[in-house]
């Protein structure tokens, strides 16, 4: 077998026996790389190996957790939204920078923090309790994945309803 430092050919050129498993010769050394960049794109991205199996493996996107985070947040009575701007220029600045809802994960556990805009009126210690745990349980019933934190942030409140 030849080597070029992080994948090995076979001298029969049917397979390419790399880091991450053996994989079918189509294009040479640009598989390789494809595959590399797949999995690294795949990390990036936030996919999560959950559970292997005798069948396959169960992957779940934090961008899922997050989706619902932001309806369990969502069934709250109080909440009106969960978006993290307060309105105006500089409002709309922070929301196309930071995402309302995030998730970050280590080690299998998850860590989320989800932006509210409350409706006036609410008691809102005891809405963000509320939150926290509808969040929590939500995510850990559908998933299973472990939730360590919630962090609830009020990031404005909604005027009354007429």
């Amino acid at each position: 077998m030849r080597s070029n430092g992080c994948c090995m050919k076979d001298p029969k050129q049917t397979f390419l026996i790399h880091s991450h498993g053996i994989a079918p010769q189509r294009r040479g050394i640009v598989y390789a790389a494809a595959a590399k960049a797949r999995i690294a794109a795949e990390r990036k991205n936030g996919m999560e190996v959950k559970e292997n199996g005798t069948v396959g493996s169960l992957q779940i996107a934090t961008e899922v957790l997050g989706k619902i985070a932001r309806q369990a947040a969502l069934e709250i009575e109080g909440v009106a939204a969960v978006e993290n701007s307060t309105g105006g220029v500089r409002g709309a600045m922070m929301s196309r920078i930071q995402k309302p809802v995030t998730v970050t994960m280590t080690d299998g556990v998850a860590e989320i923090s989800v932006s509210v805009q409350v409706r006036y009126g609410a008691r809102i210690p005891a809405l963000c309790e509320h939150v926290q745990e509808n969040v929590k349980s939500s995510v850990q019933n559908m998933t299973g994945v472990t939730v360590s934190r919630v962090n609830v942030v009020v990031a404005g409140i909604s005027p009354e309803q007429p």
